[in-house]
């Protein structure tokens, strides 16, 4: 009885994994993002405009593209959770690639950098809360393995 749901487990524990490890991937990408700093003073007010804002490009959606047919393998609510996190991560990544061009004045400026702080700080907890699902569904001994076998490939 047990062999007939191994292969299944397996496949799940084996994408978990994979999608444990890029979105540990991307949430580092999103908080070593160099302009949060110049973001923060530009929401206090500290900064007028932004022309030189750097674009911000974190490493493609590899496994979430790749998976497309496969996600079923996770429960309802993972999988709509995934779906989220990987939207809100795209939404955020056209948010502050567009941001030079929404800040007109001082105060579009001051609103526009506001409103990318608050999608940074929701795509942060959206992560977090979706890594530590994941974790569930991977045996300990996986984890940091292939986690850090899928960060080398990527840089």
């Amino acid at each position: 009885m047990y062999r007939l749901h191994s292969g299944r487990a397996c496949r799940t524990r084996n994408l978990a994994n994979a999608f444990l490890g890029e979105t540990t991937l991307l949430l580092k990408a999103v908080e070593a993002y160099e302009e949060i700093d110049r973001l923060k003073a530009a929401a206090e007010g500290k900064l007028g405009r932004l022309e030189d804002f750097q674009m911000f490009a974190p490493p493609k959606f590899v496994v979430y593209e790749n998976s497309i047919g496969h996600r079923g393998v996770f429960i309802a609510s993972m999988q709509h959770e995934i779906v989220l996190f990987y939207t809100q991560l795209q939404r955020l990544i056209d948010h502050l690639n567009v941001l030079p061009a929404l800040a007109i004045s001082a105060e579009t400026t001051k609103q526009s950098a506001r409103d990318a702080l608050t999608q940074i700080t929701c795509t942060i907890v959206l992560g977090e809360a979706l890594g530590r699902r994941l974790r569930k569904l991977v045996p300990r001994s996986n984890l940091t393995d292939r986690a850090d076998t899928l960060v080398r490939r990527v840089q």
